[in-house]
């Protein structure tokens, strides 16, 4: 019974291996691209199916987190330093070797943060606004949430288009792969197609068995006290300010897009909201009708959709 949780892991691993058999002797390899981005996208809506379908906690900023992880990665990755060499700061992330020298396209020399360096800094500057964000509006409940949220969302967007140091509506370029072990890579180019097609469905499922022991755990349960009824919850002993807030902040290092495995950082269709806020969240998580609606990613539709969210809670 205790192996029973091992069964979607394991279906899903043979499934990824059979439909990249499939597609190599069909000579359609170009399909691993769109399956890869469904595996990054997959990660985004597990993160957000833990704080909306698990703890119960309406939440659309979470595109906002999606975009600012990618974004700060591919801005230090691509950021010359050369100019500041002497800044005493540059001057420690030399010695730390967090820096590195390489060729731009164009074929000139930059000194820009390493992928890893820039991956772990992503992460924690996204964790830190997620906190920041989170301790004032999860005090918030019912649409004054959905709204606060929203509008978090929708002022990262803003950022996003409007600066230039994220590149504005061009986005960002010449991001370079992230090193792995063994001489390995992973990058957006042909040769590291299937590499980046599982370690992306790797990812996913080392997240699903990350969740699935999650739920069973005293955090979980604690989410799902807090879900069925928070104050029923804190009248047994839950934490629900703490549990809520970590939540929400993992969520936000959930939703980190990869830039490194698609070496660009782009807008694509139109804003990041597009692409995330109508991802597959579930109302309670466990069973409800889906939660997300067509066209949610423009600021009208994602009102219709609060308001949609709203009537059912």
């Amino acid at each position: 019974m205790r192996s029973r949780w091992l069964v979607g892991p394991l279906g899903m691993a043979l499934l990824a291996v059979g439909i990249e058999t499939l597609v190599r002797t069909t000579g359609t390899p170009f399909y691993l691209t769109q399956l890869t981005m469904a595996a990054y996208y997959t990660l985004a809506a597990l993160g957000l199916a833990l704080l909306m379908g698990l703890a119960g906690q309406v939440s659309l900023a979470h595109a906002g987190f999606f975009a600012l992880g990618g974004y700060v990665s591919a801005v230090l990755v691509t950021r010359d330093l050369s100019a500041y060499g002497t800044h005493a700061l540059v001057g420690v992330l030399e010695r730390l070797h967090l820096v590195n020298a390489r060729l731009d396209s164009f074929g000139g020399a930059m000194l820009c943060v390493r992928p890893w360096p820039a991956l772990f800094a992503a992460l924690a500057i996204t964790a830190v606004v997620a906190a920041l964000i989170g301790v004032p509006v999860l005090r918030l409940r019912g649409h004054y949430l959905a709204m606060a949220t929203l509008g978090a969302g929708s002022i990262v967007y803003l950022l996003v288009l409007g600066t230039r140091l994220f590149g504005e509506a061009d986005g960002i370029s010449d991001v370079p792969p992230l090193p792995l072990l063994a001489g390995l890579e992973l990058g957006g180019s042909r040769s590291l197609r299937v590499l980046n097609y599982y370690v992306a469905w790797g990812l996913v499922i080392l997240t699903l068995l990350a969740f699935a022991r999650l739920m069973r755990s005293r955090a979980g349960r604690a989410l799902r006290a807090i879900h069925d009824n928070e104050e029923a919850a804190a009248a047994m002993g839950v934490d629900t300010a703490a549990a809520k807030l970590k939540a929400f902040v993992g969520v936000g290092r959930a939703g980190r897009r990869p830039a490194h495995a698609l070496q660009r950082r782009h807008r694509a269709l139109g804003s990041e909201r597009d692409e995330v806020d109508p991802v597959c969240g579930h109302r309670g998580g466990r069973g409800h009708e889906p939660l997300h609606r067509r066209g949610a990613g423009e600021p009208h539709a994602q009102l219709s959709f609060a308001a949609g969210v709203l009537r059912d809670l």
